[in-house]
């Protein structure tokens, strides 16, 4: 499985557009083959800030979304939006 977290800051005078990119974007990777979960959010502390979480079956499944024209034009609409981008790809396996 893969996990997929991080969070991008947005201008205030962006977050309306971002959001718009945002609910595009999940409403066409929800209905992909290996989509587990897929969610964005705002920060409690900061409207500004924007967190995402994804849940894929597997790295195909997640490279298959990097693919997608619906992602295609989400990393364009949101790409000149951004001030900041901190995202972490994570393999889940038990540590223990």
């Amino acid at each position: 499985m893969i996990i997929i977290c991080g969070s991008y800051d947005v201008h205030t005078d962006d977050v309306a557009a971002f959001v718009a990119a945002v609910e595009k974007v999940t409403e066409g990777s929800r209905k992909e083959a290996g989509c587990k979960t897929y969610q964005f959010s705002r920060a409690l502390d900061d409207p500004n800030r924007i967190c995402l979480f994804e849940i894929w079956a597997d790295k195909a499944a997640f490279d298959a979304h990097g693919q997608t024209p619906h992602f295609l034009a989400y990393r364009e609409a949101t790409g000149k939006l951004r001030l900041t981008r901190n995202i972490g790809r994570y393999e889940a396996k038990d540590l223990a």
